[in-house]
C-alpha cells in the first residue's frame, strides 16, 4: 500500500523558492477528452467528472523539466519552483503570495518495492478509506469527503479529499490525486482554508484534470 503522504497536510504555509519561467503549452490530441471518475464521490469528485484540460487564453503551462511533467494554471496565479525537494512545484492563486491560506503543491517521489504500479479501482477505494483511520488526521478530525477512480487521457489517477480542524474552529480541506507509474508517485495536493477553499476549487479541479508526464505511455 502507498504510504499517505500526510506528513505534508500541514504544509499550509510552505516556504517559497525560486520562480518557475513559463513554458510554451503542449498539447496533447486528446486535451477535450472529458476526464471520467468512477466510484465518484462528494463535491468536488463531480467537479472533476467531466473536465478537460484547460488550455488557451487565460491558462499558462508549468513545466518540470526534471520530472518531464506539466500541468496547466490560471494565469493569474503564482507558480514557486523547488527542483529538488519533494514538493517540486507550489502554486498559490492571486493575493495569497505571502501568508497563503491555499497552496496547490505537486509532490514526488520515487516508488518503493511495496508500492503499486499503478492506480487501479482497488487501490483508489482503499486509499481513500484509509485516511481517516491515519493517527495524523485522525488528531485532525479529519472527514473524508471525495473520492474516485479518475481516468483521464489514458492515464489512471486516485482521488481523495476530506476536511479537518486545525486550530481553534479553523476548517481545512484537503484534495489529493495521485498518480502511479513505474518511475514516479505524483500526488497534486490542494490544500485551502474553508473560504479560500470555496473560491478555488474549481480552478483546482481544472489543473487536477490538466496533469501529463511528457511522453508517458498510455494504457490502451
Amino acid at each position: 500500500m502507498l504510504a499517505p503522504p500526510v506528513r505534508r497536510l500541514l504544509l499550509l504555509f510552505p516556504p517559497f523558492f525560486l520562480a518557475l519561467p513559463l513554458a510554451a503549452q503542449i498539447i496533447p490530441k486528446d486535451a477535450a477528452v472529458p476526464v471520467e471518475v468512477r466510484q465518484a464521490k462528494g463535491a468536488f469528485a463531480g467537479k472533476l467528472h467531466g473536465a478537460a484540460m484547460p488550455t488557451g487564453k487565460g491558462w499558462k503551462a508549468v513545466m518540470d523539466p526534471q520530472r518531464i511533467l506539466q500541468i496547466m494554471v490560471p494565469d493569474r496565479w503564482k507558480v514557486i519552483s523547488d527542483p529538488d525537494g519533494d514538493s517540486i512545484l507550489k502554486i498559490v492563486p492571486p493575493g495569497q503570495e505571502k501568508r497563503p491560506d491555499a497552496v496547490l503543491m505537486v509532490l514526488f517521489q520515487k516508488p518503493r518495492d511495496v508500492d503499486p504500479l499503478k492506480v487501479d479501482e482497488r487501490f483508489a477505494a482503499d486509499y481513500a478509506e484509509s485516511l481517516p483511520e491515519d493517527p495524523e488526521l485522525r488528531k485532525l478530525k479529519y472527514e473524508l469527503t471525495d473520492q474516485g477512480f479518475v481516468l483521464a487521457r489514458g492515464m489512471r489517477f486516485a482521488l481523495a479529499g476530506g476536511r479537518m480542524q486545525v486550530g481553534k474552529g479553523k476548517t481545512v480541506w484537503q484534495q489529493q490525486l495521485i498518480f502511479i507509474s513505474e518511475d514516479r508517485i505524483i500526488t497534486l495536493q490542494f490544500t485551502a482554508s474553508d473560504a479560500e477553499y470555496s473560491k478555488n476549487r474549481d480552478a483546482a479541479a481544472a489543473i487536477f484534470a490538466s496533469y501529463q508526464t511528457l511522453g508517458e505511455r498510455k494504457a490502451e
